[in-house]
C-alpha cells in the first residue's frame, strides 16, 4: 500500500507538476475558509529605498557652475564652447583649482570674448569666492585623486556633485569615496569615466569631443 501511494505521488507530480500541486494546496485552503496569503511584489520595497529626490537626479541646469581641478586648459575651452553654443548667459566654469600653481587668471574665449577664469590653490578659498559653484570636475592623478576627493567631501554644502576622470584607483578606495559621497547626499560620476553631457545645459570636461561633433550631433540643444 505504501508503494501505490508513493508511485501515485510521483504520478500527480509529473502529471501536474509543482505549481499546479501548489495550487490545488492553495484551492484546498480557500475551501476550508482560509484565504491564501498574497505575496507583495519585491520591486515596490526597493523601489522606495532607492527613490531620489528631484535634487539628487536633476544635477545639471543651465546654470550650473563649477571648478576644475587640474590645470586642463583644453578641456575647459571645450566647456566654454560649449555653453556659448548652448547660449548660456554666464560659463560654467567658476574658478580652477591648481595646487601647483596659483593666484593668476588665465584668459579662455567665451564665444568671441575673452574671459579670465581664475586659478585657486585650494578648495576652501575657490568656495569662499564662489560658493553658488555645484560641482567639481576632477582631472587629479591616480597618485592624489583619492586624497583630493576627501578634500572635496567636507564641503557637502555647496558641492553637489564629484566627477573623477583617474583611472587605476584601487577598489577599496574607491568604496570608501562613495561610502562617505552617499553619507553626505553628493553624487559620484566615476572613477575612470569620460565625463557627462545634458543636452542645452552643461557638459563635463571632454565629453563629446570637439565643438564640430557637438554641433553636428546637436548637443547643444535641450532634450
Amino acid at each position: 500500500r505504501e508503494t501505490q501511494e508513493y508511485k501515485s505521488g510521483i504520478k500527480d507530480n509529473f502529471l501536474f507538476g509543482k505549481h499546479d500541486v501548489n495550487r490545488r494546496s492553495k484551492n484546498s485552503e480557500c475551501e476550508q475558509g482560509e484565504e491564501p496569503k498574497e505575496k507583495k511584489p519585491r520591486g515596490d520595497n526597493m523601489n522606495k529605498s532607492r527613490a531620489l529626490s528631484p535634487a539628487q537626479y536633476n544635477l545639471y541646469d543651465k546654470t550650473t557652475t563649477c571648478f576644475v581641478y587640474g590645470l586642463q586648459l583644453k578641456a575647459v575651452q571645450g566647456m566654454l564652447d560649449f555653453d556659448c553654443a548652448c547660449r548660456r548667459d554666464v560659463p560654467s566654469v567658476a574658478g580652477i583649482i591648481n595646487p601647483f600653481s596659483a593666484n593668476h587668471n588665465v584668459r579662455l574665449y567665451f564665444g568671441s570674448k575673452e574671459v579670465n577664469v581664475p586659478v585657486y590653490k585650494n578648495m576652501s578659498e575657490a568656495i569662499q569666492r564662489h560658493p553658488e559653484a555645484s560641482v567639481i570636475i576632477s582631472f587629479a592623478s591616480l597618485r592624489s585623486a583619492y586624497t583630493s576627493t576627501m578634500e572635496m567631501l567636507k564641503y557637502p554644502e555647496n558641492i553637489k556633485c564629484i566627477a573623477i576622470i583617474a583611472e587605476g584607483i584601487p577598489e577599496n578606495l574607491t568604496k570608501k569615496v562613495n561610502k562617505l559621497a552617499a553619507e553626505k547626499g553628493v553624487s559620484i560620476v566615476g572613477p575612470a569615466t569620460v565625463g557627462g553631457v545634458k543636452p542645452g545645459c552643461f557638459k563635463i570636461g571632454n565629453t563629446g569631443g570637439m565643438l564640430d561633433n557637438i554641433l553636428n550631433s546637436k548637443l547643444y540643444r535641450p532634450g
